[in-house]
């Protein structure tokens, strides 16, 4: 279960990342600073629907497979800030973004119920507290990676790794997952 709660404490280190730089990323463009907050927009209303859709591709090709796809996809969203300025890549991002995000959320909760049939509010508890230790200190490790380098790049290149990673642990796990 270790594995699992540090892939879920690496998911909401990205996910607050993602959450707290995308509209400053848009922002810190002239050319599309005021296309901030509709970007935000896109990145809530591609999420409405996200898990119904990851339930599906759950039911379809395996936990394992859609959980990795989700954060995969996440990962994806932070490179494509990081790599470029150009808005149709900030709206992709945005979309993937918010096409993944609860989709990790939903597929790893339903994991962890499934792996603890006897006392599942106790597993999702403990991920619960991983992610949001990570809320907490994410911003933070952000924030002066951004700060020291005037940029954004850094805290978004590690939180794709750290998501990366999180594919790794989860990919590494001895359990066969349904």
């Amino acid at each position: 279960f270790f594995r699992l709660l540090l892939m879920y404490f690496f998911a909401g280190f990205a996910f607050v990342v993602s959450a707290t730089f995308t509209v400053a990323i848009v922002k810190s463009n002239p050319e599309n600073a005021s296309l901030g907050n509709a970007v935000w927009l896109l990145v809530g209303f591609t999420s409405i629907p996200s898990v119904l859709i990851w339930d599906w591709v759950e039911v379809k090709f395996s936990m394992n497979k859609a959980l990795c796809f989700a954060i995969t996809l996440h990962a994806i969203s932070l490179l494509f800030n990081a790599f470029f300025v150009q808005l149709e890549f900030i709206l992709i991002a945005a979309f993937l973004f918010g096409f993944s995000n609860l989709g990790v959320v939903s597929l790893t909760m339903t994991l962890a119920g499934r792996e603890a049939p006897k006392n599942p509010g106790k597993e999702m508890a403990r991920l619960t507290i991983a992610f949001a230790l990570s809320l907490v200190i994410g911003p933070s490790i952000a924030g002066i990676l951004a700060e020291i380098n005037g940029t954004y790049f850094y805290p978004l290149v590690l939180s794709s790794l750290l998501l990366i990673l999180g594919v790794i642990l989860l990919l590494s796990r001895n359990k066969e997952i349904s």
